[in-house]
């Protein structure tokens, strides 16, 4: 669940890890490469290793932990069973789970 590294970028919690890097973008139709200053989305922005168990992944503990607390519903998309969520409820239950869990 890719949202979920927006909540990262929002989470107010300590060891938040960020990278660099330049990339082309257009600028009045002329391509011109700028450089970025944003959260580590490759590596991880945070170490969750002291509140998600050994081979669990932070993302799937999260999302866990919002179909527990009620969030999100089960349902098809295609032939794959799913789980649906709101945006909104994503995003600020997982800000909330990561400044909780990390601010200890």
């Amino acid at each position: 669940m890719t949202l979920l590294h927006h909540a990262e970028a929002l989470a107010k919690a300590p060891g938040k890890r960020f990278v660099d890097y330049e990339q082309p973008i257009l600028v009045r139709g002329q391509r011109v490469w700028r450089r970025f200053h944003d959260i580590d989305s490759e590596e991880g922005a945070f170490d969750y290793s002291g509140v998600v168990p050994p081979g669990q992944e932070p993302f799937e503990a999260i999302v866990r932990d919002m179909l527990i607390a009620g969030i999100g519903r089960q349902g098809k998309v295609g032939a794959a069973e799913s789980h649906l969520f709101e945006a909104t409820e994503v995003v600020d239950f997982a800000t909330a789970w990561i400044e909780h869990r990390l601010n200890k």
